[in-house]
């Protein structure tokens, strides 16, 4: 059969037993409330589970994707040793042209 007539006929068989069930079996009423009560609890409990663990992996991957990408930018921006501090080559020749070296400072201690 086609899923199509399954469908209708199980629209039908539900509607049926809606209508005829209670007039047959008065205590399949009274019962049925309770247990369609507690049927949406526990669906409704392993929503509750399901929406919580959800939550918990979704943080899980979260803090693996944030430490995964604190490490490759570490690795990509990791700070190169600083370069040693030099004079430039003009300041070198001029010095080499003059002949002559930094002369010390004069302080006002002694110049009295």
């Amino acid at each position: 059969m086609p899923p199509f007539i399954l469908f209708l006929l199980g629209i039908a068989i539900g509607a049926g037993a809606a209508l005829i069930g209670p007039s047959v079996a008065p205590d399949l009423k009274r019962n049925l409330r309770p247990t369609a009560r507690a049927a949406l609890k526990t669906a409704l409990a392993a929503a509750h589970a399901a929406r919580v663990r959800t939550a918990e992996l979704t943080e899980e991957v979260e803090d693996l994707v944030a430490e995964a990408k604190a490490e490759v930018a570490s690795d990509i921006l990791k700070p190169a040793a600083p370069p040693a501090r030099t004079e430039p080559k003009t300041a070198k020749r001029k010095r080499a042209a003059s002949g002559s070296r930094r002369k010390p400072r004069k302080t006002d201690k002694g110049a009295a």
